[in-house]
């Protein structure tokens, strides 16, 4: 059993079952982010080793991990929505169906107290999405200039400005680059509603190993995304939505139309 009150994940032997977690839109970096950043857990009152771990990854997702933990020789395993295990008489679907037809009753669970963010450093695997959020705004950086924008990265720019164009008119152009890694949905966070002010969402593939494989990239107003979400009341849109609503699919026209000759 662990002991959540002093939890510490960099003393943990995490293994993740990344399959399950692709079938959940979830990577593992963000199912770590969990673990890192605080969270909430439920014991399963039937199962002395079996948790629920609700918390938020580093951009605000909500996400819930299933966790089972096997003390062996003073190693800790986690399993979580799902993580591999050592060993267990229970397969992950088999754990998954337990949970799914138990989560709904809150007689079934204990809550325990909050785990807080961890003090310990992140591992460098962890890393991973901050490299691709740079190469995210290169990407579109690259594009813009090989279309013969003046484009710059906005280093020192607030209000979710990744990089900067002249517009006709003497007006700013505003790039808000989002970045997407073996999913198509992207979850609803904060970002800014104007004119002249463009989303650019940059799909990487689940694995980024191969330098070959060129990301995805999807362009939308942001006026435009605004009023459709608003409409839709949507709290996460897919990329085959934009695309089939917006038009966005390597939609750099809508920017280019705008900058400066």
């Amino acid at each position: 059993m662990v002991h959540w009150t002093r939890f510490d994940p960099s003393e943990f032997e995490l293994e993740f079952n990344e399959s399950k977690l692709a079938a959940h839109d979830i990577s593992v970096d963000e199912a770590a982010e969990v673990l890192w950043s605080g969270f909430h857990p439920l014991r399963d009152k039937g199962y002395a080793d079996r948790y629920r771990l609700l918390g938020r990854t580093d951009t605000g997702r909500p996400v819930e991990l299933v966790a089972s933990c096997l003390e062996s020789e003073g190693c800790v395993s986690l399993r979580g929505a799902a993580m591999k295990s050592h060993k267990q008489t229970l397969t992950d679907d088999q754990i998954e169906a337990e949970v799914l037809a138990t989560r709904g009753d809150p007689s079934a669970w204990e809550s325990l107290a909050f785990v807080p963010p961890s003090t310990s450093p992140r591992p460098a695997w962890m890393m991973r999405h901050k490299h691709l959020e740079v190469a995210a705004r290169f990407h579109v950086l690259s594009v813009l200039h090989r279309l013969g924008a003046e484009a710059n990265l906005a280093l020192a720019q607030t209000d979710n400005v990744d990089i900067t164009m002249l517009g006709k008119s003497g007006h700013a152009i505003t790039i808000d680059v989002k970045t997407l890694q073996g999913t198509r949905e992207w979850f609803v966070d904060q970002f800014s509603a104007r004119k002249y002010h463009y989303l650019v969402f940059v799909e990487f593939a689940r694995r980024t190993d191969d330098p070959a494989v060129a990301p995805r990239v999807y362009v939308v107003a942001s006026e435009k995304l605004r009023k459709l979400l608003s409409r839709r009341k949507l709290t996460s849109v897919s990329l085959d939505l934009l695309n089939s609503e917006l038009a966005a699919h390597e939609a750099w026209q809508i920017i280019m139309t705008e900058q400066a000759a």
